[in-house]
């Protein structure tokens, strides 16, 4: 198994946060996640026991997002509900464990290639940018794009 790259940061170990949603809302750099996951009224379920493993967008990953499909997901709530499931993943993964892996099942069925290029690990067409912020149901790592599972992008 190859090492963490040293692009990826680890998140420090002290604190922990009763749900991965907590998480998201201790942080501004993901508030358009977090109204995101209100529009699709998934806050209440990833606050539940999970375990879940969470890709979490940042805001400037979502500000990257091409204006063709913010205007899709703005129009179908059910698209934006899938796109945002195809960030979860059951289970309490950590950096080493997704690093152990060649795909992920998300909450939704899709599998989502990882591997490493250049010292930088991706999940899909992403860069996990930070590692390990640990919650009491599950963990999350922090990404710097959209994933975009090909079925979805076509619907």
């Amino acid at each position: 198994m190859p090492p963490v790259s040293t692009t990826m940061e680890p998140a420090p170990t002290s604190s922990s946060f009763e749900t991965v949603v907590d998480v998201a809302l201790s942080s501004s750099d993901f508030s358009t996640l977090v109204s995101a996951l209100q529009q699709a009224m998934l806050v209440e379920a990833l606050q539940g026991n999970g375990p879940f493993t969470v890709f979490a967008p940042t805001n400037d990953a979502f500000e990257r997002m091409p204006n063709i499909y913010k205007k899709k997901l703005m129009q179908n709530p059910a698209l934006l509900k899938d796109i945002l499931l195809a960030h979860v993943v059951s289970g309490k993964h950590d950096a080493q464990s997704v690093l152990s892996k060649r795909s992920v099942r998300t909450l939704n069925g899709f599998d989502i290639p990882v591997g490493m290029w250049r010292d930088n690990v991706f999940i899909g067409n992403t860069n996990i940018i930070q590692t390990d912020l640990m919650a009491n149901n599950g963990v999350v790592h922090v990404i710097d794009n959209i994933i975009f599972p090909r079925e979805l992008l076509y619907r």
